[in-house]
């Protein structure tokens, strides 16, 4: 299945760039404000992210924005704390509101490649508590600015199971459906 899910999205990108009206690339970074679904007690935490993205801008109003990034997510739980890090590719459907100002809007691909807890001051990893591959979608506003600088503001909701048991390494959690939902806010730079 996600080898024709990636098939379908890199035949759409091609049929998409050899439409484009705009093209640009540059890269992006900010901070992610994650919670875990479904965890008890569970409370948010701060990461950040660093990547790259790349808008091809085409029928003047609509514009698609693949993105590669990785991020730092997780939450705070009673008495420690999740640290899961992931290489995200959101792919973003923007519609230009008025200048300057969009709409964001799409699906989020998360590929885990890092996990550890931290419970009663000891650190352990928890890679092998997770699923490998999570799902999600993304919604949010873009402004761009003047020399190429862009900010923006995105809520991911998480849509697929993220646990594989109904514990965390031994910690107990209060369903065994948890999510990731992350805030983010960051800014990036348009070269072309």
């Amino acid at each position: 299945m996600k080898k024709i899910t990636f098939c379908m999205l890199t035949f759409f990108a091609c049929v998409t760039a050899v439409q484009a009206q705009s093209f640009s690339i540059g890269p992006k970074v900010g901070a992610n404000f994650s919670s875990l679904s479904g965890v008890k007690n569970g409370e948010s935490k701060t990461g950040y992210y660093f990547g790259a993205f790349a808008e091809v801008g085409f029928s003047g109003k609509f514009s698609i924005q693949p993105e590669v990034l990785y991020t730092a997510q997780g939450g705070k739980l009673e008495g420690g704390e999740i640290n899961n890090s992931y290489v995200s590719v959101p792919i973003m459907l923007k519609y230009k509101l008025i200048a300057g100002l969009g709409l964001e809007f799409g699906p989020k691909f998360d590929f885990l490649t890092k996990s550890d807890t931290k419970l009663l001051g000891t650190k352990f990893e928890s890679k092998d508590s997770y699923q490998s591959f999570n799902f999600g979608l993304g919604v949010g506003l873009s402004y761009k600015l003047p020399l190429g600088l862009n900010i923006d503001a995105r809520y991911n909701f998480g849509l697929s199971k993220l646990n594989k048991n109904a514990s965390i390494s031994g910690i107990p959690i209060s369903t065994d459906n948890i999510k990731n939902d992350v805030f983010q806010i960051g800014v990036g730079y348009r070269f072309l």
